[in-house]
């Protein structure tokens, strides 16, 4: 069996407001050039006198994406999230990673966006 290593560039990301789910359908972040999709769990160990209790907290993420600013819809329905507090929903796809059934491996994420920085380079 083969090892195939998952390339960057085929990852991406895609997103809708949630409040158009019925209506709309995700749309391809243009012009992306970075995505980080961080999962994680914190995890603490008391020590009692009848050994150590463990707990664990829910999972957190930390999705960021940055592309190229733009005029498309998806990128002012970021603006309407961060400053309305619209959720949007995101699917990190990996365009590597199809099953036999031709369905691709993805992650899915309801999230306010909580920042939007434009640089406004040349």
């Amino acid at each position: 069996m083969a090892l195939s290593t998952l390339k960057g560039v085929n990852a991406v990301a895609f997103a809708r407001k949630l409040s158009n789910a019925s209506t709309k359908e995700a749309e391809l972040i243009p012009w992306q050039t970075s995505l980080s999709f961080d999962p994680s769990r914190d995890s603490d160990s008391t020590v009692t006198k009848d050994g150590n209790v463990n707990t664990q907290s829910s999972v957190s993420t930390d999705l960021e994406i940055e592309f190229i600013n733009n005029t498309s819809a998806i990128a002012d329905a970021f603006y309407d999230s961060l400053l309305d507090g619209d959720k949007m929903e995101f699917w990190i796809v990996h365009k590597d990673r199809k099953n036999a059934e031709g369905k691709y491996f993805s992650w899915y994420v309801q999230t306010s966006v909580s920042e939007d920085s434009n640089d406004n380079d040349a």
